[in-house]
């Protein structure tokens, strides 16, 4: 197992749920644009018997894979290099074209470049606090084990008032070894009193703690994020949702933010970051 610099409590990532199967759902904000700009992305294009081609930025690895996205139209698979199987065609390319809400045209497709590239737009799980003057005090080693972080993680999780936590281990991680949580900070989020949610930790935690002020709690987050997925599932441009714990927001993964899709989501929440992936040429 290969361990990261940072653990997160959560970060919950939905996407691939039936966009572009559109026809007939009134629910979807989309509305066409008459817009002539050109854009560029680094995308996957597949098709398979149930719809025509498709572009996509988030792909389940079965065999053959599937994915669904917007319909690519001028698509044409004699021209370029992909792989088949059971019916599915499918490859990755670098693409150029236009987006009118709806449907991605085509203008220019090649070998792609590089790997797709999500615009995560997630904080990195770094430590927001500034270290004491002397430095970060020596922690109770004997309460800095894997134990004491999963029950001050518990108890942090169980106040209505937690805006998201996460520990940061700093540079001290050896690749493919189990962290050493001796020097880790455990960081969290609150809307309620910061000194309150410190003693919640320190009850648990033998290490050191950061504590700042969270907008919205992690709760309302995630019910923000399921309720604006079910405004927007079947909208052709949507891709992927993500709480960004350390940002205390929502990320949400779309071709283009259209001023339509903006009103959707704002209606239900304003804390939200939109990554698009369609970037003007």
């Amino acid at each position: 197992m290969s361990w990261s610099r940072t653990v997160a409590s959560l970060v919950f990532m939905l996407g691939w749920c039936g966009c572009g199967e559109q026809d007939g759902d009134d629910s979807s904000p989309a509305v066409r644009s008459s817009d002539d700009i050109v854009y560029e992305t680094v995308g996957f294009v597949l098709e398979d018997s149930s719809a025509g081609s498709e572009l996509c930025y988030t792909v389940l690895t079965s065999f053959p894979p599937q994915c669904r996205g917007p319909r690519i139209v001028g698509w044409d698979w004699d021209t370029v290099a992909h792989e088949a199987a059971s019916g599915t065609r499918w490859g990755h390319y670098n693409l150029v074209g236009r987006w009118d809400n709806v449907e991605f045209f085509v203008e220019h497709a090649g070998p792609a470049d590089g790997p797709i590239r999500l615009p995560d737009g997630l904080t990195p799980l770094s430590t927001p606090c500034s270290p004491p003057v002397g430095g970060w005090p020596a922690p109770d080693s004997s309460r800095t084990t894997a134990d004491a972080l999963s029950a001050a993680t518990v108890a942090v999780e169980s106040r209505p008032e937690n805006g998201g936590s996460w520990i940061d281990l700093g540079d001290r991680v050896v690749e493919n070894e189990r962290p050493d949580y001796s020097r880790a900070i455990f960081n969290v989020l609150t809307t309620g009193d910061l000194e309150a949610m410190e003693a919640v930790v320190r009850r648990e935690w033998g290490g050191n703690v950061c504590v700042r002020p969270a907008a919205v709690s992690l709760a309302t987050l995630t019910a923000w994020q399921i309720e604006i997925l079910g405004r927007i599932a079947n909208d052709p441009g949507y891709q992927y949702s993500s709480v960004d714990v350390a940002g205390n927001r929502l990320v949400l993964g779309v071709l283009r933010a259209s001023d339509a899709l903006r009103r959707t989501v704002e209606a239900v929440g304003d804390r939200v970051f939109f990554a698009e992936l369609l970037m003007p040429r």
